[in-house]
Formats: C-alpha cells, structure tokens, sequence
C-alpha cells in the first residue's frame, strides 16, 4: 500500500453496488464506505455531445479512435478509459503540468509516458468478462442502446 490510514468513500447513484464495483472494492482490500447519492432529474449524462467515444478495436489491437472532440489525438480517449502501471509513472517525468496546457491532458499524459499506440491492450469485448480498473461514472444496472453507435456498444440506465 502507497498511503498509509486510508479510506475510500465510493459514491454512487445505485442503491447498491454493482457486481464490478465489488470486485474492485474486494481487489483492493481497502476500507471503504459507500453512499447513495441519486442523480438530478435535470442534469445531462453525455459530456462533449457524444453518445459514446472510445477505440475501434479488430483482432484485439486499437486500430483508430471513435472521439467527438479532438478525435484526431494520439489517444482520443477520456481519463477514466484507461488504466497505466504505476511503475512506469514512476520511471517517467510525466505530468499533468504545465506542457499540457492547451491540449487534452490524457493524451498529453500519455505521450510523455512514451506509451505506443500498438501497445495498448484493450478489454471488455461483448460477451466477455469485465473488471472495473478506474471510473468516475456511474454502475448501475444498463440497457444496449439498439440504434447505430458505429459498431460500439452504448449502456443506459434500466
């Protein structure tokens, strides 16, 4: 453990944690707390006008980026879309400092750590099991949005 007298306060909109977010919390042996807090009738769930945005994957290798904002970015992808080894954060100088002002901070972050665009290893294909590594949105109980999300799954809450 990096910190010593830790405590994690999960915040949720579910009344209950999801099978994900149990695994996690398990994973990571530290003790934590857990709030419901419901979300505001009147607040939007998409952020940048997109429905989805993540990598196109073939043969388990990123091979473009599915992004409504700056999708031509290295890594056109959002902060909680990605986990790095903390062993090369430490064995780097990269930051979120002042070298990415003006830019999308992932993909800044990214860049410094000298991280391969072919060395990604993407997860969470359909019908496979999936692990929460990081978030900041919610997981909650969802539904597939049937409509076109250019080959992408999109989740709803049920």
């Amino acid at each position: 453990m990096h910190i010593e007298n830790i405590h994690w306060i999960v915040i949720e909109d579910g009344i209950k944690t999801s099978d994900p977010v149990n695994r996690l919390l398990k994973r990571s042996n530290i003790p934590y707390a857990y709030f419901f807090a419901s979300k505001q009738p009147n607040l939007s769930r998409l952020v940048g006008g997109a429905v989805v945005e993540g990598p196109f994957v073939e043969a388990g290798k990123v091979i473009s980026w599915h992004a409504h904002y700056k999708p031509n970015r290295t890594f056109a992808i959002d902060m909680a879309g990605f986990g790095v080894s903390l062993n090369l954060i430490h064995s780097t100088n990269a930051s979120f400092g002042y070298q990415c002002i003006n830019e999308a901070p992932e993909d800044c972050f990214l860049i410094q750590l000298g991280i391969k665009v072919n060395a990604i290893e993407p997860f969470g294909y359909k019908n496979s099991y999936m692990d929460v590594l990081v978030w900041h949105t919610n997981t909650v109980k969802s539904i597939i949005l049937s409509k076109n999300n250019n080959g992408l799954e999109v989740e709803i809450e049920d």
